[in-house]
């Protein structure tokens, strides 16, 4: 009943994922994150082994690399998604690395059950990653184009951008919904409030 006076739903807490992509085996160079990597599906996103293409020369995809070896990327440049693997899924944050371009655009688009819900536009260089939050919940897919911006003169070219430590999972305060340890403390609350009263009767 209190639950449904304050116009939320508790849901259990998930567990919050950050897929840094080293478990991907990239081959040596790149390989393509297969579905049901992390609990989603993957799509035009491939693992790079940015250490080993560091050695090539400079670029944005190394200097990009939070943690580990491999980044994501988008490949030939194109637009690339992130599927749910069945339920819906939060998109929380990422680390994003223009990988030829500075002044690179990123526009992202979440959408719920295929409909355009959120969006959010961003610019990033070659030289050290930029960390975007999102906290967006209950998605069906989040898609994202890049666009733009200036070559910076290393050895490659194109609307490449690297992606990593992306996080999932830990639902929000979002759309009417509550994590249900803050639910716990929402009803507690009520609870006492109305031995309060009872008592000043």
């Amino acid at each position: 009943m209190a639950a449904m006076a304050i116009g939320t739903t508790a849901h259990a807490a998930e567990p919050v994922q950050v897929p840094d992509f080293d478990t991907v085996s990239s081959g040596g160079y790149y390989a393509q994150i297969p579905n049901g990597y992390n609990g989603v599906d993957w799509d035009n996103f491939y693992a790079l082994d940015a250490v080993n293409y560091g050695t090539q020369g400079t670029n944005g995809y190394t200097n990009g690399l939070v943690s580990g070896r491999n980044v994501a990327f988008n490949a030939f440049g194109n637009p690339a998604a992130i599927h749910a693997g069945g339920s819906s899924f939060t998109l929380k944050d990422g680390y994003f690395t223009a990988a030829w371009n500075n002044g690179l655009t990123i526009d992202v688009v979440g959408k719920v059950n295929g409909t355009d819900t959120y969006y959010k536009s961003f610019v990033v260089d070659t030289l050290s990653p930029l960390h975007v939050i999102f906290d967006w919940a209950g998605l069906s897919d989040a898609v994202f184009t890049s666009s733009g911006g200036v070559s910076a003169g290393y050895f490659g070219s194109g609307n490449h951008f690297a992606l990593d430590n992306v996080s999932f999972g830990a639902p929000e305060i979002n759309g009417g919904t509550l994590p249900l340890a803050l639910m716990l403390l929402v009803l507690g609350a009520v609870a006492l409030e109305r031995r309060r009263r009872a008592a000043a009767a």
